[in-house]
Parts: C-alpha cells; sequence; structure tokens
C-alpha cells in the first residue's frame, strides 16, 4: 500500500502532531485540520448513513466511496 500512495502518505501517523483537541484524543500536524475537525467531527454525530450496511460516516463523498467499494454501487 505505501508504494502506491507515495511519500505523502507513506509516513502517515508517525508525524509530530503538536495541534491536540481539548475534547477527545486526536491530534493533528496542521491546525486547519484541528479546526476542521472541532467544526465538523468533534463531538457531532455522524450524517450519512450507508442504506445497505447501516456504516455512517461524516462526509457525504467518504459514504460514496465506500459505497462503490464495498456494495459495487453508487
Amino acid at each position: 500500500m505505501k508504494l502506491l500512495l507515495g511519500p505523502l502518505h507513506a509516513g502517515r501517523g508517525l508525524k509530530y502532531r503538536p495541534y491536540k483537541c481539548d475534547n477527545c484524543p486526536r491530534s493533528y500536524t496542521l491546525l486547519g485540520s484541528l479546526k476542521r475537525h472541532r467544526k465538523i467531527e468533534c463531538g457531532k454525530e455522524k450524517q450519512f448513513a450507508c442504506s445497505y450496511c447501516s456504516l455512517k460516516f461524516y462526509y457525504k463523498h467518504e459514504l460514496q466511496c465506500h459505497t462503490f467499494t464495498k456494495h459495487k454501487r453508487l
């Protein structure tokens, strides 16, 4: 998998993450990512549910990718 993703994602999870959320254990390398997390994700319920398996997502595009890859539909 690392070969396909290239150097951008190869070290994912191993980076220094100075921006930590006060409400949950998540942390981020970029301040903008922490702000997005606080605004959209943290403490919020996932809005987009899969009609085939009931898995839920924060973002519509994540649901669409899931549906296409796991259920072969869009």
